[in-house]
């Protein structure tokens, strides 16, 4: 049969690990300085990078408004082109403005 290596009314002595405590309160202190200051340098850190991702947003959004500009510009051409074509073809129908001198 099976038997326990203490008899359970017997406690191990405890008293011996209180002589070590200040040191374990100043390396818990320690420690939880350390944490704290992570903590404050990962918060520093993720403003850093939120303005860092604010800035692209407003360059990819300035970029997206060329694109938009852009493609309005080669709409506007292509009317244009367009137009040339068709007075070119006819030019009775159609008077192109003659450009102004200068000077």
């Amino acid at each position: 049969m099976w038997k326990p290596e203490r008899d359970s009314s017997v406690l191990p002595d405890s008293t011996g690990r209180f002589d070590h405590l200040p040191a374990t309160i100043t390396i818990t202190e320690e420690y939880l300085t350390n944490l704290e200051n992570e903590h404050q340098y990962l918060k520093n850190q993720i403003g850093v990078l939120q303005q860092k991702f604010e800035n692209i947003s407003i360059v990819v959004e300035d970029f997206e408004g060329m694109v938009q500009e852009k493609e309005t510009l080669q709409e506007e051409v292509k009317c244009l082109r367009e137009t040339l074509a068709e007075c070119e073809s006819d030019s009775r129908k159609c008077q192109l403005p003659k450009p102004e001198k200068t000077g």
